[in-house]
């Protein structure tokens, strides 16, 4: 019998950029065992073009990537199991109410597509984006990959917007994140 997906929603304001990296990036990691899907409260209608030059740049599939609303309509066929804030506003804030209670989770990072004037910042913001978001997302996958109960994956999402654990005591033993703003990590395991 096969095990259904975890179904996790990212939400952001505008859903062009962290939300967007947030989405691919786990479906890269884990679209064998997550269904991910991304959203936005005002959704811009475009994705930020830095985010799509960097998922490209790090071989993450930009397939099936749009910039939708968080309506309703948008998520009819969708129920996720957990909801996941990117962007730096309060997870009430930007929380849909037709969710009801389903688990909410802010990861709050700031969005790397607000100050693009000077290009080699916005090109550390956006690494650092992405390797943050590929070091919780990766650590999750493998944490599912090895067993972890439903319950038990919710929380480590959960605890991931305040830390970097430095090992995952269900994972095998994983080195802290290098420096702020660092290349995308890749994990030896």
């Amino acid at each position: 019998m096969r095990t259904p997906k975890l179904k996790l929603l990212f939400l952001c304001c505008h859903n062009h950029c962290g939300s967007i990296l947030a989405e691919a990036i786990c479906r890269h990691l884990a679209g064998d065992m997550i269904e991910a899907r991304s959203a936005g409260k005002k959704p811009s209608g475009t994705i930020h073009p830095l985010a799509l030059r960097h998922l490209a740049a790090a071989g993450i599939s930009t397939r099936h990537l749009y910039s939708k609303s968080w309506d309703e309509n948008e998520l009819a066929d969708f129920t996720p199991d957990a909801v996941i804030s990117i962007c730096g506003q309060a997870i009430d804030e930007l929380y849909p109410r037709w969710l009801g209670s389903t688990r909410k989770i802010d990861w709050s990072l700031p969005d790397p597509g607000t100050d693009t004037s000077n290009l080699k910042r916005a090109e550390k913001n956006f690494h650092h984006a992405i390797a943050t978001l590929e070091l919780r997302l990766d650590i999750f996958a493998r944490c599912l990959r090895r067993g972890v109960l439903y319950c038990d994956s919710l929380l480590l999402l959960d605890q991931f917007a305040t830390t970097y654990p430095e090992a995952c005591p269900l994972c095998v033993t994983l080195t802290p994140p290098r420096v702020l703003y660092a290349e995308p990590l890749a994990w030896q395991g």
